[in-house]
């Protein structure tokens, strides 16, 4: 699990690679990145895009509002062909 610690109040934006089991960074050209177990109540406001699929770069940004809690929680999924890989959990937490 990873945890994130935000301001209330504050948006937040964090970059990230995907990688294979022994370190190196996916080619993920032909896959999709989703937001995965996340709240429903933030499907607007928390999203996550491809920054560069060939090195398995991305962006996840969340955009503030009152629906953030101290402790939400989410993951990433990508997918090709009904093929799915999910990362562990990531928490917000609000200080």
């Amino acid at each position: 699990m990873s945890k994130i610690t935000i301001n209330r109040g504050s948006d937040l934006s964090f970059t990230g690679t995907w990688r294979d089991q022994a370190g190196t960074a996916m080619d993920l050209s032909d896959w999709t990145i989703e937001i995965f177990e996340g709240p429903n109540k933030l499907a607007d406001d928390l999203t996550v895009v491809w920054t560069d699929a060939t090195q398995g770069a991305y962006r996840v940004d969340l955009q503030w509002s009152n629906k953030v809690y101290s402790g939400m929680g989410f993951r990433l999924r990508v997918s090709k062909d009904g093929a799915d890989i999910s990362s562990p959990q990531i928490t917000v937490f609000l200080v």
